[in-house]
Protein backbone atom coordinates (compact mmCIF):
# COMPACT_ATOMS: atom_id res chain seq x y z
CA UNK A 1 0.00 0.00 0.00
CA UNK A 2 1.06 3.65 -0.74
CA UNK A 3 0.46 6.49 1.62
CA UNK A 4 -0.52 8.79 -1.77
CA UNK A 5 -3.40 6.21 -3.01
CA UNK A 6 -5.37 7.04 0.44
CA UNK A 7 -6.02 10.77 -0.82
CA UNK A 8 -9.21 10.23 -2.29
CA UNK A 9 -10.24 8.55 1.29
CA UNK A 10 -8.64 11.36 2.69
CA UNK A 11 -10.80 13.41 0.96
CA UNK A 12 -13.50 11.95 1.35
CA UNK A 13 -13.59 11.71 4.84
CA UNK A 14 -12.44 15.10 5.05
CA UNK A 15 -15.65 15.95 3.29
CA UNK A 16 -17.50 14.05 5.87
CA UNK A 17 -16.46 15.81 9.01
CA UNK A 18 -16.71 19.06 7.30
CA UNK A 19 -20.50 18.19 6.46
CA UNK A 20 -21.22 16.91 10.45
CA UNK A 21 -19.11 20.21 11.67
CA UNK A 22 -21.63 22.45 9.34
CA UNK A 23 -24.75 20.67 10.88
CA UNK A 24 -23.12 20.77 14.39
CA UNK A 25 -22.10 24.52 14.23
CA UNK A 26 -25.79 25.64 13.02
CA UNK A 27 -27.25 23.88 15.81
CA UNK A 28 -27.88 25.25 19.48
CA UNK A 29 -28.96 22.62 20.78
CA UNK A 30 -25.53 21.16 22.77
CA UNK A 31 -27.58 17.12 23.07
CA UNK A 32 -27.97 17.37 18.99
CA UNK A 33 -24.43 18.92 18.65
CA UNK A 34 -23.18 15.95 20.33
CA UNK A 35 -25.36 13.46 18.61
CA UNK A 36 -23.83 14.92 15.29
CA UNK A 37 -20.10 14.83 16.29
CA UNK A 38 -20.61 11.61 17.60
CA UNK A 39 -22.07 9.86 14.87
CA UNK A 40 -19.13 11.45 12.70
CA UNK A 41 -16.79 8.77 14.49
CA UNK A 42 -18.75 5.88 13.99
CA UNK A 43 -19.43 6.98 9.81
CA UNK A 44 -15.06 7.69 10.07
CA UNK A 45 -14.56 4.55 11.16
CA UNK A 46 -17.31 2.47 9.32
CA UNK A 47 -15.29 4.14 6.34
CA UNK A 48 -12.00 3.08 7.22
CA UNK A 49 -12.56 -0.57 8.23
CA UNK A 50 -14.94 -1.11 4.75
CA UNK A 51 -11.75 0.25 3.13
CA UNK A 52 -9.27 -2.10 4.83
CA UNK A 53 -11.21 -5.19 4.08
CA UNK A 54 -11.68 -4.31 0.49
CA UNK A 55 -7.55 -3.78 0.21
CA UNK A 56 -7.21 -7.28 1.80
CA UNK A 57 -9.24 -8.48 -0.66
CA UNK A 58 -12.11 -10.03 1.70
CA UNK A 59 -15.52 -10.10 0.39
CA UNK A 60 -16.89 -12.50 2.84
CA UNK A 61 -16.95 -9.75 5.35
CA UNK A 62 -19.03 -7.61 7.26
CA UNK A 63 -19.05 -4.44 9.43
CA UNK A 64 -21.65 -4.58 11.96
CA UNK A 65 -22.21 -1.32 14.02
CA UNK A 66 -22.91 -1.95 18.29
CA UNK A 67 -26.46 -2.80 18.77
CA UNK A 68 -27.00 -4.35 15.07
CA UNK A 69 -25.38 -7.81 15.95
CA UNK A 70 -24.42 -8.49 19.55
CA UNK A 71 -21.40 -10.58 20.64
CA UNK A 72 -22.06 -13.52 22.91
CA UNK A 73 -19.87 -13.48 26.04
CA UNK A 74 -20.57 -16.93 27.68
CA UNK A 75 -19.02 -18.75 30.56
CA UNK A 76 -21.40 -21.08 31.05
CA UNK A 77 -25.18 -22.20 29.71
CA UNK A 78 -26.35 -20.11 33.23
CA UNK A 79 -24.03 -17.12 33.14
CA UNK A 80 -23.86 -15.21 29.24
CA UNK A 81 -24.80 -12.10 27.95
CA UNK A 82 -24.17 -10.55 24.25
CA UNK A 83 -22.01 -7.31 24.20
CA UNK A 84 -21.74 -4.75 22.11
CA UNK A 85 -18.86 -2.38 20.89
CA UNK A 86 -19.34 0.75 18.50
CA UNK A 87 -18.24 -1.41 15.19
CA UNK A 88 -16.89 -5.28 14.75
CA UNK A 89 -16.10 -6.72 12.17
CA UNK A 90 -16.82 -10.56 10.73
CA UNK A 91 -14.62 -12.81 8.16
CA UNK A 92 -15.91 -15.79 7.23
CA UNK A 93 -18.47 -15.67 9.71
CA UNK A 94 -15.98 -15.34 12.52
CA UNK A 95 -15.64 -12.70 15.19
CA UNK A 96 -11.85 -10.68 13.58
CA UNK A 97 -12.14 -6.96 14.69
CA UNK A 98 -13.71 -5.30 17.77
CA UNK A 99 -13.70 -1.49 17.40
CA UNK A 100 -14.31 1.51 19.32
CA UNK A 101 -15.31 4.83 17.35
CA UNK A 102 -15.03 8.11 18.82
CA UNK A 103 -14.47 11.79 17.51
CA UNK A 104 -12.11 11.73 20.39
CA UNK A 105 -10.85 9.41 22.71
CA UNK A 106 -10.63 10.07 26.40
CA UNK A 107 -9.94 8.39 29.92
CA UNK A 108 -13.15 7.46 30.41
CA UNK A 109 -13.93 5.77 26.91
CA UNK A 110 -10.45 4.47 26.82
CA UNK A 111 -11.14 2.42 30.07
CA UNK A 112 -14.63 1.58 29.17
CA UNK A 113 -12.82 0.11 25.71
CA UNK A 114 -10.54 -1.92 27.73
CA UNK A 115 -12.75 -3.21 29.75
CA UNK A 116 -15.62 -4.72 26.57
CA UNK A 117 -12.37 -5.60 24.65
CA UNK A 118 -11.44 -7.92 27.84
CA UNK A 119 -14.71 -9.31 28.32
CA UNK A 120 -15.01 -10.12 24.77
CA UNK A 121 -11.57 -12.02 24.03
CA UNK A 122 -11.87 -13.74 27.49
CA UNK A 123 -15.77 -15.11 27.43
CA UNK A 124 -16.42 -15.08 23.12
CA UNK A 125 -15.67 -18.58 23.00
CA UNK A 126 -13.27 -18.70 20.32
CA UNK A 127 -9.64 -19.61 19.75
CA UNK A 128 -9.11 -17.11 16.75
CA UNK A 129 -7.55 -13.90 17.26
CA UNK A 130 -9.51 -10.81 17.75
CA UNK A 131 -7.93 -7.78 16.90
CA UNK A 132 -9.36 -4.66 19.12
CA UNK A 133 -9.06 -0.91 17.93
CA UNK A 134 -9.65 2.35 19.01
CA UNK A 135 -10.28 4.57 16.19
CA UNK A 136 -10.70 8.46 17.18
CA UNK A 137 -10.58 11.91 15.77
CA UNK A 138 -8.90 13.82 18.08
CA UNK A 139 -6.34 12.75 21.06
CA UNK A 140 -8.10 13.94 24.42
CA UNK A 141 -6.13 11.35 26.64
CA UNK A 142 -2.56 12.19 28.49
CA UNK A 143 0.15 10.16 27.57
CA UNK A 144 0.75 8.19 30.50
CA UNK A 145 -2.98 7.09 30.53
CA UNK A 146 -2.79 5.51 27.22
CA UNK A 147 0.51 3.76 28.02
CA UNK A 148 -0.89 2.35 31.06
CA UNK A 149 -3.68 1.27 29.07
CA UNK A 150 -1.71 -0.30 26.25
CA UNK A 151 0.66 -2.29 28.43
CA UNK A 152 -2.12 -3.59 29.95
CA UNK A 153 -2.48 -5.52 26.91
CA UNK A 154 -6.39 -5.58 25.87
CA UNK A 155 -6.34 -2.90 23.37
CA UNK A 156 -4.00 -3.59 20.09
CA UNK A 157 -3.55 -0.31 18.46
CA UNK A 158 -5.17 3.17 18.92
CA UNK A 159 -5.61 5.58 16.17
CA UNK A 160 -5.84 9.54 16.62
CA UNK A 161 -6.37 10.61 12.35
CA UNK A 162 -6.16 14.10 13.24
CA UNK A 163 -2.97 16.07 14.55
CA UNK A 164 -2.83 18.24 17.93
CA UNK A 165 -4.96 17.85 21.05
CA UNK A 166 -8.28 18.13 20.98
CA UNK A 167 -9.65 21.10 23.55
CA UNK A 168 -12.89 21.65 24.53
CA UNK A 169 -12.90 25.58 24.23
CA UNK A 170 -11.56 24.69 20.19
CA UNK A 171 -13.91 22.45 18.92
CA UNK A 172 -13.36 21.05 15.39
CA UNK A 173 -17.18 22.03 14.45
CA UNK A 174 -16.49 25.66 14.97
CA UNK A 175 -15.13 26.90 12.21
CA UNK A 176 -12.18 29.20 13.45
CA UNK A 177 -11.00 25.24 14.97
CA UNK A 178 -11.29 23.06 12.17
CA UNK A 179 -8.99 19.94 11.53
CA UNK A 180 -8.86 17.74 8.39
CA UNK A 181 -7.72 14.38 8.46
CA UNK A 182 -3.93 13.62 8.34
CA UNK A 183 -2.68 11.30 6.06
CA UNK A 184 0.02 9.72 8.00
CA UNK A 185 -2.14 8.66 10.67
CA UNK A 186 -4.77 7.11 8.03
CA UNK A 187 -2.29 5.81 6.17
CA UNK A 188 -1.10 4.40 9.65
CA UNK A 189 -4.56 3.14 10.54
CA UNK A 190 -5.03 1.69 6.96
CA UNK A 191 -1.79 -0.14 6.64
CA UNK A 192 -2.00 -1.49 10.04
CA UNK A 193 -5.74 -2.92 10.09
CA UNK A 194 -5.35 -4.52 6.67
CA UNK A 195 -1.75 -6.21 7.12
CA UNK A 196 -3.08 -7.54 10.73
CA UNK A 197 -6.24 -8.90 7.95
CA UNK A 198 -3.61 -10.31 5.63
CA UNK A 199 -1.65 -11.78 7.75
CA UNK A 200 -4.13 -14.37 9.36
Amino acid sequence: MIKEDLIPLKEELDAIVLNHCERAWNTNLAGMRRKIMGDTGEIITQKCLEYSLNYAGLNNSQVYRGGEKKIMCKIDDDAYFEAQVDKHVEVDGKLKIICEAKTYMDKPYLERASQDFSIIRKYNGKEDKIYSYVISLQDAVKKQTLNFFMKDGHIDYVFFLMKGKRSPIKPIWDPKFRKEIDLDSLYKCISTITNNLLNE
